[in-house]
């Protein structure tokens, strides 16, 4: 997920995104999320908008993401994963956010699996 899979300027990393939208954008959710967890979407939104890694932001992504996600099953959260993937990508025609990965590093890890 270091650039090597996915795109990582466009702007963020999708498990970035991932997260951010989940706190801040999805209706099931963000009304819940925690006071931890809306800053991290505001540093993410930050890092977004400067393309500026923060330092601190592999652990505090990390705590918020084990907390956004608290209490979904491996299924629920797949689902939920797969859904946000094929939503449209802001700034894209035609392109979903699961399209942001480049094909010949998947077809790599294909083939070694």
């Amino acid at each position: 997920m270091d650039g090597t899979l996915c795109c990582e300027t466009d702007p963020g990393y999708f498990d970035h995104k991932l997260l951010y939208h989940r706190v801040m954008e999805d209706p099931d959710y963000k009304d819940k999320a925690s006071k931890e967890e809306k800053e991290t979407a505001a540093i993410i939104k930050t890092y977004f908008e400067t393309g500026e890694y923060p330092s601190g932001l592999d652990v505090k992504h990390g705590t918020a993401v084990a907390t956004a996600f608290k209490g979904m099953t491996i299924d629920e959260f797949d689902a939920y994963v797969k859904a946000y993937r094929d939503q449209p990508m802001e700034g894209y025609a035609g392109m979903t956010n699961g399209q942001a990965f480049y094909k010949p590093m998947l077809e790599v890890v294909d083939y070694l699996i």
